[in-house]
């Protein structure tokens, strides 16, 4: 019986490794053996791997496992969406939930903000969309000790409900894992999780060392000549037109309202969490620039963006108004020591730089550009004459947006 196990893994190697390695029949019985050995070798070792990751379950996936244990620094980008389960189940009370516009705020920036006292953490995670950002909402509303959460809704919840993004679709191959389809199953989770059996935290030694998001970079847009290029060519080129044409809001055109974001308020505000909705800061010139360079992950229509995410954002108050002051609404995009200088950006859609973070945090804590209906005509006659402001600089002054007098209202 043996002898035929060994015969059929024998041919099974040999068509694995192309039928180059398999020793010849006239080789000794040890040569075949050892064979064989090195021919099992990665079955072994993805076998070790798999049932380590499955004996630890840092996801919180499975109903075995050690209980997750996790650090206190940032995580690489692919893991916040993974985690997502398992840290929703330690005694955070605070908890800011968006995309990669946020990914970059600590909670020490949250504590700051909110109060020293206040356990904050931040599950924002890459290229979140409607529907994956309902079954986020659904697990986080479970949190016991649920106090506050800041739900940033930017462009991206524009898109259909069909729409899914890689971080998203990993998160829910690890979640419908079986313990044989190990949907979790990769290296850095294995690493993470030896980690986490032999020093009990799920981590690895590289991870401590991690200041910013992954998809971030060492220097702002303006070090990136080309994308200066771009900004200062759209700049002039749409100087006319970049307001568009104002559109009446059409919410029913935004499934994240109906399907996502007015249930999880439901679900949220009757538990007594005080719900704060952020709108994430965009530097003024990027109303320009995407009239012409569509970003990766938004559903806006040919022209002027403006009118689109007013209507967007519109809408996103009329979902909010029956919850009146258990759901607060914050917009900083006329604060233009944040969206005035593109110092303080990445590209023209992520902040980089901690300050902005913590000024952002700052208002919404403060309630100092809360955002309301009565006031929304206000709101966008501001941010309109500020986009239009810049038009009055040369054009060799998008280098430095900073050094534009943007505040200055255009005749």
């Amino acid at each position: 019986m043996f002898a035929e196990v060994k015969a059929r893994w024998l041919r099974a190697a040999s068509l694995l490794y192309g039928g180059r390695w398999l020793p010849a029949k006239s080789k000794s019985p040890h040569a075949r053996s050892a064979f064989l050995a090195l021919a099992s070798l990665p079955f072994v070792v993805g076998m070790a791997a798999l049932t380590l990751i499955v004996s630890v379950d840092p996801y919180d996936v499975r109903p075995w496992g050690l209980a997750p244990r996790f650090a206190d620094h940032r995580y690489p980008d692919s893991e916040w969406p993974l985690l997502l389960k398992a840290v929703s189940k330690r005694d955070f009370d605070t908890v800011l939930f968006g995309a990669s516009t946020v990914m970059a705020v600590t909670p020490a920036q949250m504590r700051r903000a909110f109060g020293p006292q206040t356990k904050p953490v931040n599950l924002s995670y890459p290229l979140a969309a409607p529907s994956d950002t309902g079954e986020a909402l659904r697990i986080v509303q479970e949190m016991p000790t649920l106090r506050r959460i800041i739900i940033v809704i930017d462009h991206s919840q524009m898109l259909p409900m069909s729409s899914i993004f890689p971080p998203a679709q990993m998160r829910q191959s690890v979640m419908n894992s079986t313990w044989a389809h190990a949907g979790d199953f990769s290296a850095s989770t294995t690493l993470g999780s030896l980690n986490r059996l032999i020093f009990g935290i799920y981590d690895r030694p590289e991870w401590a060392a991690m200041n910013q998001p992954d998809f971030m970079g060492q220097v702002d847009v303006t070090g990136d000549p080309r994308a200066m290029r771009r900004m200062g060519v759209a700049l002039q080129k749409h100087a006319s037109d970049v307001l568009g044409v104002p559109e009446p809001p059409e919410c029913s055109q935004y499934p994240f309202f109906q399907q996502v974001l007015t249930p999880a308020l439901r679900r949220l505000t009757v538990r007594g969490v005080q719900v704060d909705l952020l709108f994430p800061p965009y530097p003024i010139i990027a109303y320009y620039d995407w009239i012409q360079r569509r970003l990766y992950n938004d559903a806006f229509k040919a022209g002027p963006v403006f009118p689109q995410l007013i209507g967007f954002k519109r809408c996103a108050l009329l979902a909010a108004l029956p919850f009146g002051d258990r759901v607060r609404i914050t917009a900083v995009d006329n604060d233009l020591k944040i969206t005035g200088d593109l110092t303080n950006f990445e590209d023209a859609l992520h902040m980089r730089k901690a300050w902005a973070f913590q000024a952002v945090l700052d208002h919404v804590a403060q309630g100092d550009s809360r955002l309301t209906l009565a006031a929304f005509d206000d709101y966008e006659t501001r941010l309109a004459r500020n986009i239009l402001a810049i038009r009055s600089s040369p054009p060799t002054g998008v280098v430095m947006v900073k050094s534009i007098p943007i505040a200055r209202r255009a005749p």
